[in-house]
Order: structure tokens, then C-alpha cells, then sequence
């Protein structure tokens, strides 16, 4: 692939846009952690996050009580004894054992230093693998879409779900087994992965497909042997809980950014937003088997494959949103050699900004980003002309 096609002005403009958009939240990290508002309060005690729930997992791991972390109540009394504060609610575990592997490197160091680390290394494994994806002028703007923002500010797991999935999609042509291996990899957030297996299945990626699983099953073999049965016997247990939990709301029915919170919000009935998002499911995967087995250009296969990933979760939040940017990223690389087109110069933005209203726009904010880039990705797929004739007719 290459940017020939852009003017070089253009695409050095694009950089430093990115990166000062990047610089910016930066600096309005560093006055919030200043005036309080962040990482630590009023009071200096360390701010109550996401990232708490991977911490005080690891601590309990690294001590041998792995299978406790899926107990709430034994959790947050860690949680209690760490911040030496009281809170309300729960920052529970409940994610398989062998993500257990993944956050214990970040639990190693106080809660705080573990946080603003995990961030720095999941955001730059995500920019290396949308490297892959697009040109480097291109990464600074797609890491300034405000799902970045979102992501670190709770210390949330976007960025790793984003980069794996890049990596595998990146990976699959040239080096299918590695991207088998990541895709195993992202077993730990199992929700995103639903559609990958009809899409590998229909586009014939046997060795990816094959890989995948031998990874997932090597995982599981791992985590049953350093933290013994015991750990999954509790994680099995905990599932109807947690999804009870989310099935209901989670924390807040607007925090959700999937047509199963949609539902409920526009009709009270559990029972329709439940066939709803099943329905939804439905329509993708056909959808993706469809796609992924006629000829269309791969980066537009991969866009809408990752678009429709995040709209098949019910339990997709808004600190998830960085999957989009990287549907966002093949779309991008779509246009870089077909060209962009009218539509796609507004529909990308469009989405990439979306989810910066997310306060005001409640569970619209992400999907309707997801709903876009996912339209895109296949009315392009769909393209018979090449988009590039198109363009300088």
C-alpha cells in the first residue's frame, strides 16, 4: 500500500494535526491529575476506576487467591484494604482465567503506577498494530478520536481488543498462523470474537481458523495448570451473575452502547431487547459469512467485520470504542488504494467523532458510529467500478 496518491503537505498536516490533538489530551490529563479530578481526589487518595477491578485481580492471583477474585464481596474487601476509602457499587472480575496472565505484569506496582502503565503499553501495542493497517501519518489522527480519550481515563482494555483485532485482520493474508494466535489472544473479552469464526470458516482461512483455536485451548490449558481448576470452577460460577448484572443495566442502561440497551431504554421490556440483540446477531453473522465469502476488497471485509463485531456485543461500552478505530483504520487503507470517495471522506470522521458525545447521546453515540462505518465498509465491498475512476470522473 502506498500514499502516494495524497499530496505530501496533506499527509504532513494529518500528522501534526494527530499529534497535536494527542499533545492536547495530554494536557488536559495532566491538569485534571493536577487539580485532582483525576487519578487522584480531592482528599489525595487514589481515584476508584475500571483499571481497579484488573489490579486487585492480579494482587489476588500473584497471592495465590485467583479463584477469590471472582467472588465480588472477597474482591472489593482487596479493593477496600488497597485505597484505604469506601465506595459504592462493585469493580468486579469477569473475565476467564487466563487474562489473569495479561494484567498480573500491571499489578505489580501500585494501583496508580500500574494504571497509567497499562495504558501506555495497551496504547502502544494498538498504535504498532494500526501501523500495520495505515501509514504512519495516518495513526496519530486515528489515536486522537475520543474513544482514546475514553479508554484511558478509566483504564479500560479498548485499546488491547482494538489491537488484536487489527493485528489478526493485518496478519491473516501474509501470516495466517500469527493472526490465528492473536485471535486466540482476544478470548479474554470472548464477546467481540463471535464473528470471526463464520467469517474465517467462509473465506476459507483454514490455518488462521485452525491457530485460533489451538491458542485458545493452549490458554485454558495454562490458566488450568497455574491457577488450578478451582479458578474456572469460580469463573463459571460467577457467569450467571455477571450476566444478570449486564443483562440489567450494568451500572447505567446509557453507558451500553448496543441495540439490546436501545431497546430497553425505548421500550422497558428486557424480553424485546433481548430478541432484539439476538435478531441483530442474527442479520451479522449472515451478513459476514456473505461478505466474507464473495470476492470484495479485504480491507473492506475487515472493516465491516470489526464494525459488526462491536454492534453483536449487548455488552459493549463506550470505553470499546477504539474497535472502531480500527474499522475506521481499513477503511482508511481501503481508500489509500481505491480512493476515498465522496461519502467515506464524511461517513469516517463522522463516525470517529461520534462517540465524543457521548454524554449527550447516551447509547447512540458508539452504535450509530459502528452502524455507519459498517454501512461503509460494505456498500464499498459492493463497489463493482474501481472508487478511484469514480472519483476523477
Amino acid at each position: 500500500m502506498t500514499a502516494s496518491r495524497l499530496p505530501r503537505a496533506l499527509t504532513q498536516r494529518m500528522q501534526v494535526y494527530g499529534l497535536a490533538l494527542l499533545l492536547a489530551y495530554l494536557l488536559f490529563l495532566g491538569s485534571t491529575a493536577w487539580l485532582r479530578l483525576w487519578l487522584i481526589d480531592a482528599e489525595g487518595r487514589p481515584d476508584i476506576r475500571d483499571f481497579m477491578s484488573f489490579w486487585s485481580a492480579g494482587r489476588m492471583a500473584l497471592e495465590g487467591r485467583a479463584p477469590d477474585a471472582y467472588d465480588w464481596d472477597l474482591q472489593k474487601a482487596v479493593q477496600l484494604l488497597a485505597l484505604g476509602q469506601p465506595f459504592d457499587n462493585y469493580f468486579a472480575w469477569h473475565n476467564p482465567p487466563h487474562y489473569f496472565f495479561y494484567v498480573v505484569p500491571f499489578s505489580l506496582p501500585p494501583y496508580l503506577a500500574g494504571w497509567v502503565l497499562w495504558v501506555v503499553v495497551t496504547l502502544a501495542f494498538f498504535a504498532a498494530m494500526l501501523r500495520l493497517v495505515v501509514p504512519g501519518f495516518m495513526v496519530p489522527l486515528l489515536l486522537a478520536a475520543p474513544a482514546t480519550l475514553w479508554c484511558a481515563t478509566v483504564g479500560q482494555n479498548g485499546f488491547l481488543t482494538a489491537g488484536l483485532m487489527a493485528g489478526c485482520l493485518m496478519l491473516l493474508e501474509r501470516r495466517p498462523l500469527l493472526a490465528g494466535v492473536l485471535l486466540g489472544l482476544l478470548t479474554y473479552k470472548p464477546q467481540f470474537g463471535v464473528l470471526f469464526p463464520p467469517a474465517l470458516l467462509a473465506g476459507r482461512r483454514w490455518i488462521a481458523f485452525a491457530s485460533a483455536a489451538a491458542v485458545t485451548l493452549l490458554l485454558i490449558g495454562m490458566a488450568l495448570a497455574v491457577f488450578g481448576p478451582a479458578t474456572w470452577q469460580a469463573f463459571l460460577g460467577s457467569v450467571d451473575k455477571t450476566n444478570d448484572v449486564l443483562l440489567r443495566g450494568g451500572s447505567a442502561w446509557t453507558k451500553l452502547q448496543s441495540a439490546y440497551s436501545i431497546a430497553f431504554q425505548l421500550t422497558g421490556s428486557l424480553r424485546v431487547a433481548l430478541v432484539t440483540q439476538v435478531s441483530l446477531v442474527l442479520v451479522l453473522a449472515v451478513g459476514v459469512t456473505w461478505l466474507w465469502a464473495r470476492p470484495a476488497p479485504f480491507a473492506c471485509k475487515a472493516a465491516a467485520l470489526v464494525a459488526a463485531s462491536y454492534l453483536a456485543t449487548p455488552y459493549a461500552y463506550i470505553y470499546d470504542a477504539p474497535v472502531l478505530s480500527t474499522a475506521a483504520a481499513f477503511l482508511l487503507r481501503d481508500g489509500l488504494e481505491r480512493g476515498f470517495g465522496r461519502t467515506a471522506k464524511v461517513v469516517i470522521p463522522l463516525a470517529l467523532l461520534l462517540p465524543a458525545g457521548f454524554h449527550a447521546l447516551g447509547s447512540l453515540g458508539a452504535f450509530v458510529s459502528a452502524v455507519l462505518l459498517l454501512a461503509l465498509a460494505v456498500a464499498r465491498a459492493m463497489e463493482e467500478r474501481p472508487i478511484l475512476a469514480q472519483a476523477r470522473a
